[in-house]
Formats: C-alpha cells, structure tokens, sequence
C-alpha cells in the first residue's frame, strides 16, 4: 500500500501511457491492468450511468457493452443514493442483482466499489473483483478511493470524448435519414457487411488489427455523407440520372470528407486526429475501383486502402440487393454473380476470394 501511495513514477506512467488509448474499452484494460499491480485484481468492472448511452464493462468478457436502461440494479442504486463507497466479502448475497449476477457467475467472491462523483453528480461505479471471499478490506478501500478520484477526469474525458464522437456521427446519420429514409437503412446495413468482411480478412492475417474491424463497423455508416450536400431533385430523383447527373452525385465524396475534416477540427482534444484516417480512407476511397477507373482520384489496386476496399464490395452488393425507384432488386444469387465478374476490375479479386464469394 505505501508503495502505492509513493509510487508517484509509476502514476505519471500510467496517465502518460493512457493518453496513447483510443477506444474506452481499452483505456478499461489498461486500467485494470494496472490496478492489478496493488489490489490483486481478478476482474474489473465500470458501469457509467448517463441518460443517453450508459456503459458497463467487464473485463473478463474482455468488452463493453451500451445500453439504456432505467431501472438501474439494486446495488447499483444503493451506491447512487448513499454516495459511499463499499467491500464487500461474499457477493453472493448480490448473486441476482442485474449489475453483479455475471460477475457472480464468473466465479468473483469478494469486491470493493467506489462510486464516480463529480460536481455532486453521481455518474457511475467503478469496481474491483477478487476470486477469494473477504479479500478486500478498509485499507485497500482507503487507497482504491484515492486511486479513483485521481483518474476520475481522465476516466470521464476518455468517455465523454468518444461519447462525443458517437452522437455527432447518429446526428449525421438522423440527418440523412430525414432527407431519404433508404439511404438511412442502406448506410447502417453496409456497415454489417463491411465488419462481417473484415472479420473475414483479420481470420485470413489480410487485416491485423482488430481495432481497425471495429472502425470499420463504427464509420462505415459515414460512407455517404456528403450526400448531405446533394440537392433533393438529384438524390431523390425516381428515375436514372443523366450523365451531368451522376457528376454531381460524385461530389458526394468530396462533400464528405470535407465534412469530416471540419468536424475533425472542433473535436474534442482527447481524440487524437489519427482516429478519423479510417473513417477518411472509407469517405474518400469507397468509389474507386481496383482498376483505377474509379473516383474521385483514380486510385488503383492497393493504393486505395484496405477500408476503401471492404466498402466498395459492401455498397454495391447492398446496392444491388436493393429497390430503387429506377430499378428493381437483384437477388441475392444475382447480386454475388455481379460482383464475382467484377473481380479485378471494381473489386479487389483477393478480398472477393478470400470471403467465399463463389
């Protein structure tokens, strides 16, 4: 405990460290790692309440899970109302209260929470987990609280800021949706496929990164943005457009990304500009073609980037699967032949090959 209390090195580390961490769900792991230098940590838990996205996460499910719920558990509440923090020795007298029942299940016996505060405000809980009963006791509460209240802004800048990037991102979206619901319903699709395929690839060592799976899903909805900028008697058009047409609904790239990097510029400092490169790549890339005949610069084959790529196959299958009201939808058979025979030209042929699409 006192090598805590004095292990102001090992602290400057930590907060040095964490500002590396993009995704809160690592910034969790980070933490929990690091609290296991001093508490024995089996498991860590944090359930952030807030009105419009709350948080819970466990870190031997190894992720984090966004929900709204208003009836927070029995526990939960108790720490809300009473502001203290508490051990607990055998958490199974919790064992069917909605917060602590999977930690319960895990085979976690004793625990210790310390309620987050801030301006008076109860946000939410963070908790610690031991796999033996009556672990924890006042001492260790005495330093976890400190502990708590020193990392408690960088806890709630690193939430607030990504929170920050999600409802800007369902804003957009909502906006898109209002002026054409298909493109709404289209967009969010096209981000099922794209993480389905790259889940595809990551399996295949194509992909390296599970981070950039989980961007791909997260900004795949972006990809038609600056549609935004598109006039309604073109976007909404019920009939094929004319060749002066479709230029303009080319610009819906540039609009985009333009877009993009506006909202970059305002965005909270937390966020390391790197964050949007992939959600740059999917805006600027998902138009050219493996060929090079593609827009808006003519990029070929692999200097269009892999999130690019994932995009084109994603958008066009979803295209082709779709009514429009100048075409009917192709079936499900029809639209994978369309792509097929596209290999090498708009798709690249590793990606078509790779996802087992015969």
């Amino acid at each position: 405990m006192k090598n805590f209390i004095n292990d102001q090195k090992k602290l400057n580390k930590f907060f040095s460290d964490s500002e590396e961490v993009l995704y809160i769900e690592d910034y969790l792991r980070f933490l929990k790692d690091f609290l296991n230098n001093f508490f024995d940590v089996d498991t860590m838990g944090f359930y952030f309440l807030n009105q419009d996205c709350n948080i819970l996460f466990n870190s031997e499910k190894d992720d984090c899970s966004y929900f709204f719920n208003e009836n927070i558990s029995f526990f939960m509440k108790n720490i809300m109302e009473s502001s203290k923090s508490i051990v607990v020795d055998d958490i199974s007298i919790f064992k069917d209260d909605e917060f602590l029942s999977d930690f319960y299940g895990n085979g976690n016996k004793s625990m210790m929470a310390v309620p987050i505060i801030n301006n008076g405000d109860f946000l939410g809980v963070i908790s610690v987990f031991n796999y033996e009963e009556s672990f924890y006791d006042s001492s260790y509460l005495y330093i976890f609280e400190l502990f708590t209240n020193v990392i408690k802004y960088s806890l709630l800048n690193k939430f607030m800021a990504f929170k920050m990037v999600n409802t800007t991102m369902n804003g957009l979206i909502e906006i898109l949706e209002t002026r054409d619901l298909e493109t709404g319903a289209h967009v969010k699709r096209v981000a099922h496929y794209s993480k389905i395929i790259a889940e595809r690839l990551f399996d295949k060592g194509i992909i390296n990164s599970k981070d950039l799976i989980k961007e791909i899903f997260w900004f795949a909805p972006l990809h038609d943005i600056g549609k935004i900028g598109i006039s309604d008697s073109i976007l909404l058009k019920p009939s094929r457009l004319t060749e002066s047409e479709f230029e303009e609904i080319k610009k819906h790239v540039l609009i985009g990304y333009d877009l993009l990097k506006s909202i970059e510029k305002n965005m909270h400092p937390a966020i390391d500009m790197n964050f949007f490169k992939t959600a740059e790549d999917i805006i600027l890339h998902h138009h050219e073609n493996y060929d090079g005949s593609g827009y808006p610069n003519g990029l070929r084959g692999n200097d269009i980037s892999i999130s690019g790529r994932i995009l084109a196959v994603a958008d066009t299958f979803d295209a082709l699967c779709s009514e429009r009201p100048y075409k009917d939808s192709f079936s499900f058979e029809d639209s994978l032949k369309i792509i097929i025979n596209e290999r090498g030209k708009q798709f690249d042929p590793i990606i078509i090959e790779l996802t087992h699409v015969k």
